[in-house]
């Protein structure tokens, strides 16, 4: 199955007037976050959280296709899984 979404990699971009913006591969904006009530730590989370949708996508598709019993086990399964939660978690560069 084909996605529509922008592919990855994106990668959260600095502040512009206080708001983060997530980059596609493209360089293109694909995603902004707004100040909101819930504060700076929130907001920097939610940035790495957006930008690392396509990475929890293709993390997600591929332990999904071994519930279902396609194939092995793939190479490196779980440490792409591994690498796409941290950096959900603002914690990769």
């Amino acid at each position: 199955m084909s996605t529509k979404f922008t592919p990855g990699p994106w990668t959260v971009g600095a502040a512009l007037n206080g708001n983060w913006i997530e980059f596609g591969a493209d360089e293109k904006a694909v995603a902004r976050t707004f100040h909101t009530h819930v504060g700076a730590q929130a907001e920097d989370a939610n940035a790495h959280l957006i930008a690392a949708a396509p990475d929890l996508y293709e993390a997600l598709a591929e332990c999904r296709a071994l519930l279902d019993g396609e194939g092995g086990m793939p190479v490196g399964v779980r440490e792409r899984a591994d690498a796409a939660l941290a950096k959900a978690r603002g914690e990769q560069a």
